[in-house]
Parts: structure tokens; C-alpha cells; sequence
């Protein structure tokens, strides 16, 4: 039993010593990651449930950091995303994309979890189609600012001595604000996402 023991505290000490050796001071890291998510939006009105459209969205954020200190790493990104919202049995459809730059913070201990924030300012463009029956369908599109932020945590688990693969759950929200809309009108978005990445420490 104390073999066992010893054992294992012996390997916790040594992957200690590999992640701490990864994320020191002067060490550069590259990372990128992709969130999916897809939801479908339901009505209950008290004697049915139907389905009303579906909703998909795809995130991707290539970052490049640097470690400032050990354990901490500073840097930047670009948030690209795309959504796309579809109500069923019609042609009714809303699809947005966006483009922000991204600072961000990053800090590992020395087992490989890590806390994450972030914000993000950026603009994109909402297009948004309308059936209004007989055959007369309505395009609409609409450029806005974005402002947000998001933070979490995950786990770089090291495949070799440079290459992790990073599962993250994240907390974001964005502040949408319609350019053409009064000053004081804005829409607020948020939610937990889980993400999977890859980082290159060198």
C-alpha cells in the first residue's frame, strides 16, 4: 500500500514539474479553438409542445500568447462566428456573422487546469429573411458593434511535450448594438458554452 502510494504521489509531483516547465516565464503559446452549439426552440401553449425553428452556431478563436510570469500568459485572438436560426415551415430565416479581436489572460497551475477571461470588440452583420406569403419574401441586413467578454476554465492535457488539447467551459455574454438604431438600444447575448482546443507551447 505505501508503494502504491508513493507511487502515485511521485507521478503527481512529476506531471506537476512537466506542466510547470511548459508554462513558464518566456514561453510562447498558439492555441485555436471551435464551439458548436445547437438548439431547437419549442412553444408550449398548456396542451401541446411544438417545434417552432432551429438554431446553429459555430465559434472559432485562433489566439497567440505569451507568458509574462509563470503560469500566466497574456495575449490576443480573433472571435469568428456564425449563427444561423431557421422557423420551421417557413422561409423566415436569420443568419449572423461576426468578427471581433479578442485580448485575453490565461492562467495555469501546475497541474494543467487553467482559468481563462477574455473580452472582445468587433461588428458583423445580421441578415435577416422574412416570408410574407404569396410568395413575397423580405431581406433585411443590418450591421452592428459588438462588445463582450467571457470567461472559464479547463484542462491542457499534453499529448507530447509541446502540444496540449484543451476542453473548456465557458461563460460569455455580447452586447449587440444595431448602427443604425437609437443610441441607448442594444441587445445583450449570453451563455455557458463547452469548447475544445489545441495549444502549442514553444
Amino acid at each position: 500500500m505505501k508503494k502504491i502510494v508513493l507511487t502515485l504521489s511521485l507521478g503527481v509531483l512529476l506531471a506537476g514539474f512537466s506542466y510547470s516547465q511548459k508554462t513558464t516565464k518566456g514561453t510562447k503559446m498558439a492555441s485555436g479553438t471551435i464551439g458548436l452549439t445547437f438548439n431547437t426552440e419549442k412553444r408550449d401553449d398548456g396542451t401541446a409542445i411544438t417545434t417552432r425553428g432551429k438554431y446553429s452556431a459555430i465559434n472559432m478563436n485562433p489566439n497567440v500568447g505569451y507568458f509574462i510570469m509563470d503560469g500566466l500568459a497574456v495575449g490576443g485572438g480573433i472571435n469568428i462566428a456564425t449563427s444561423n436560426y431557421k422557423r420551421d415551415g417557413s422561409a423566415d430565416k436569420l443568419n449572423t456573422t461576426s468578427l471581433a479581436f479578442a485580448p485575453f489572460a490565461r492562467y495555469y497551475t501546475d497541474m494543467g487546469l487553467f482559468g481563462h477571461v477574455s473580452v472582445s470588440l468587433g461588428s458583423g452583420k445580421e441578415k435577416d429573411t422574412q416570408d410574407n406569403g404569396g410568395g413575397n419574401v423580405t431581406v433585411t441586413e443590418t450591421n452592428f458593434g459588438l462588445f463582450g467578454f467571457e470567461f472559464g476554465g479547463g484542462y491542457a492535457y499534453f499529448l507530447n511535450d509541446n502540444v496540449a488539447v484543451e476542453p473548456m467551459l465557458i461563460y460569455g455574454s455580447n452586447s449587440i448594438k444595431d448602427k443604425t438604431a437609437a443610441p441607448n438600444t442594444k441587445e445583450i447575448h449570453g451563455g455557458i458554452q463547452f469548447r475544445i482546443g489545441i495549444s502549442v507551447f514553444l
